[in-house]
């Protein structure tokens, strides 16, 4: 059975270069938002609502199941150099449930603003989605000052104990 350095280090490269993407289509899909805003003025705000509801649903899904991902292969070693239980790995676990915490809230709050025109609940729901990518961001962030530089003390460890790399 490989322990978590090991499984670290097969991972690390793929998961540095699939952080990177992630990284951008978060800060596309912010910078989308941010340049194109609902207009509660126009009529088919509700429309357009319903129409970032569905294609956050898509981007969400995915993230979800790296960010899974990462706790599987990534954290378990990075906890071990970096501080472990109370650090900033733990942290960023802690980042994956409060970021699916604030995207069902939106959830909730687009379908109820959209069905009943609701503009106030339309602006709440908008809140949580952009709350949502600003913990994800941060998540991005921390990671490249805390996991990132883990891998040097992995492999130093891994090469003191004789196991290969």
């Amino acid at each position: 059975m490989r322990n978590v350095e090991e499984v670290f280090m097969d991972k690390y490269e793929l998961w540095i270069e699939d952080h990177n993407k992630w990284k951008e289509k978060v800060h596309g899909f912010d910078t989308k938002l941010k340049n194109n805003p609902i207009d509660f003025q126009s009529d088919d705000w509700s429309d357009a609502l319903r129409g970032l509801k569905k294609e956050s649903l898509v981007l969400m899904k995915e993230l979800d199941r790296y960010l899974e991902e990462e706790e599987r292969s990534i954290f378990p070693a990075a906890k071990l150099y970096t501080c472990g239980k109370i650090g900033p790995v733990s942290a960023l676990e802690q980042d994956h449930l409060l970021a699916k915490h604030f995207y069902e809230m939106f959830l909730e709050q687009a379908s109820s603003a959209a069905d009943y025109l609701d503009r106030g609940a339309a602006e709440d729901a908008l809140s949580c989605l952009k709350q949502v990518l600003m913990i994800v961001s941060e998540h991005f962030r921390i990671e490249e000052q805390t996991v990132f530089p883990s891998k040097e003390r992995i492999m130093a460890e891994l090469l003191s104990s004789g196991e290969p790399d």
